[in-house]
């Protein structure tokens, strides 16, 4: 595990103890990732969808594929160097 994702996990456990809702947990997550460059299959793409319940990576050279996912898989997958798989 990654000093990041440790980190990630501290912060949620923390807040967590702290009676921090599921809810504000998310809009950091959104406000963390949503816009960052990534890769998707091992080629680049962007996490978008900040408006959205759940993100969305999508990848910035055709063909275009975009995979929805949890904005908590997101912080974690991004904290471990940020290589999503479909």
């Amino acid at each position: 595990m990654t000093e990041a994702t440790m980190k990630l996990k501290r912060r949620d456990a923390d807040n967590a103890r702290a009676g921090v809702g599921q809810e504000i947990r998310v809009e950091g997550y959104k406000a963390a990732w949503c816009g960052e460059n990534c890769t998707l299959d091992g080629r680049p793409a962007r996490i978008v969808g900040k408006r959205h319940p759940f993100a969305m990576v999508s990848t910035i050279d055709p063909p275009f594929i975009d995979i929805e996912y949890s904005w908590a898989t997101v912080a974690r997958i991004m904290a471990d160097g940020g290589k999503f798989k479909s």
